[in-house]
């Protein structure tokens, strides 16, 4: 990409974001920044993780029980191979992750 004024161009994208904050940022702000706003985004990242993996946790006794009361009925009374219950009616998300 071509600088822009003779900077980066995400430089100077900061610049506008700072002539609307009334911030003056020079370079050295700009890489101290850039630097807290990976930090910010690695920790965003990190909590909506362990958001999802705190809410589906719990879940996955029942996702599984799903998964082997369909094997189960479709094995036994509708006489299926279970391979084919698998490819058939086993086989969407999240169901198609627990083992049956």
């Amino acid at each position: 990409m071509e600088a822009v004024y003779g900077r980066q161009p995400s430089f100077f994208a900061f610049r506008i974001i700072a002539y609307f904050y009334r911030v003056s940022i020079s370079p050295v702000n700009f890489h101290a920044m850039k630097k807290t706003i990976k930090r910010i985004l690695w920790i965003l990242l990190i909590v909506v993780i362990l958001v999802i993996s705190w809410f589906a946790w719990p879940r996955l006794p029942i996702i599984t029980a799903f998964a082997a009361k369909g094997m189960c009925s479709s094995v036994f009374l509708a006489n299926k191979t279970p391979e084919r219950v698998a490819a058939e009616d086993l086989s969407f998300f999240p169901i198609s992750l627990a083992k049956s």
